[in-house]
């Protein structure tokens, strides 16, 4: 009954915020499987291997490089979209789950997985020029310096880590949301049917869960980055929350006014953008510090 007197303008508001949550996770400028969920016991990928590199029309080598985790994935039709505007080649690394480190995150590294041998092998075959990593973990960065020299393996001129994306405080929505990958628009749908929201104003006033730890953590990195002559001629960290927030850094930008077709979904999930709008935030981002002054 409550499903039928749904109103027209909330089902309107409500098709506007559908996005395109399909997710690529495998062929070329896929995922490899994550494997076991630990970074101690990730075996090779055989697709790093066979279809790592996404060509230009010339067949270039490679010069950009990404890794990470499912963090990055969510940038990956950004990248190509930019990749062939710019028109270069460029390796797909990235893994979900712990597939983005090399060492693990504890304060003693972990021994080289075959993943991160696997990793550092191709990197040093085809030399990028620039290595991009995106994760939601930035502290394991902090216990130990592994990643970081993993990255660096190919001597790049410049690797870039990405700051992660604000993560959703749950408990600011006037409703439950179970955890999972890929919920909050069953979610909304799902509240919306049964009569818990009347409206979507208060997707307006969702703030980012844990927000001040979070901005800790970036500024731990930036400066132990900065500070260690191993890396700051090298490495340089940027974060990516500004393209997130509201003006105030109080509320986090769950649905973008700007994106085509009116109001979309920016998040998938409490952590994850959408393939296409929540990642398109950052298309001036990779502008920026990667593809505007890019010679290769």
């Amino acid at each position: 009954e409550k499903s039928s007197t749904l109103s027209m303008k909330y089902r309107e508001e409500l098709t506007m915020l559908m996005s395109d949550f399909s997710w690529i996770t495998n062929g070329k400028g896929g995922l490899c499987h994550p494997g076991p969920n630990s970074p101690k016991s990730l075996g090779e990928c055989a697709e790093a291997e066979e279809e790592s590199i996404v060509y230009n029309e010339a067949g270039d080598p490679p010069c950009l490089a990404f890794l990470g985790n499912s963090h990055m994935g969510h940038h990956i039709r950004t990248i190509a979209s930019l990749a062939k505007e710019y028109d270069v080649s460029f390796l797909w690394l990235a893994r979900h789950s712990w597939g983005d480190l090399f060492g693990g995150c504890g304060s003693t590294p972990d021994p080289p997985s075959p993943w991160d041998e696997q990793r550092i092998r191709i990197l040093k075959q085809w030399k990028p020029k620039r290595v991009i990593f995106s994760n939601n973990r930035p502290y394991c960065l902090l216990a130990n310096n592994s990643t970081l020299d993993g990255l660096m393996s190919g001597a790049p001129e410049k690797v870039l880590i990405m700051g992660d994306n604000p993560r959703l405080d749950y408990g600011s929505f006037p409703f439950e949301i179970r955890r999972g990958f890929g919920v909050l628009q069953k979610e909304l749908l799902n509240a919306i049917k049964v009569g818990d929201v009347s409206s979507l104003d208060f997707l307006s006033t969702i703030k980012p869960e844990r927000f001040d730890d979070f901005l800790r953590t970036e500024d731990g990195l930036r400066k132990a980055i900065e500070s260690n002559p191993k890396y700051n001629g090298t490495i340089q960290f940027e974060s990516t929350y500004p393209a997130f927030m509201d003006q105030n850094n109080t509320f986090v930008q769950v649905v973008g006014a700007e994106t085509e077709g009116g109001n979309r979904l920016l998040y998938r999930d409490r952590e994850h953008l959408t393939l296409r709008d929540g990642s398109e935030r950052l298309r001036e981002y990779f502008r920026e510090h990667i593809f505007g002054d890019l010679d290769c």
